[in-house]
């Protein structure tokens, strides 16, 4: 049997609508959660993260535990006046081999997600 990453390895040569509509829309994302920039794409394995307002712990250690090919799924209670995500994160990310991010609200140093 595949494991998670070896699926998503073949999962990401297909367009995202072409999988959701193979499955009835079942894990479909909220539309209103749109890329930074058109041309970012990725795939892998989410982890998922639960945060407060302000509560960047939970975000390291999911990244702290996330296997090169995964993907943060950070949601929670993130307000609109702090920023939870920026360059240090994103440069940590990289390092780990963790292949992007979903997150609500604001983030610092957009430019650094560009990659």
């Amino acid at each position: 049997m595949k494991d998670a990453y070896q699926l998503v390895e073949q999962f990401s040569r297909l367009a995202a609508a072409d999988i959701g509509d193979s499955q009835d829309s079942r894990g479909i994302m909220d539309p209103e959660l749109q890329p930074l920039d058109h041309r970012m794409k990725f795939a892998g394995v989410a982890v998922t993260v639960q945060c407060a307002a302000g509560d960047q712990l939970p975000i390291h250690k999911a990244m702290a535990i996330a296997r090169p090919g995964s993907v943060l799924v950070i949601t929670g209670n993130v307000t609109a006046e702090c920023a939870m995500i920026g360059d240090l994160f994103a440069t940590m990310c990289k390092a780990r081999g963790i292949r992007g991010m979903v997150f609500p609200k604001k983030i610092h140093s957009i430019s650094v997600f560009l990659f």
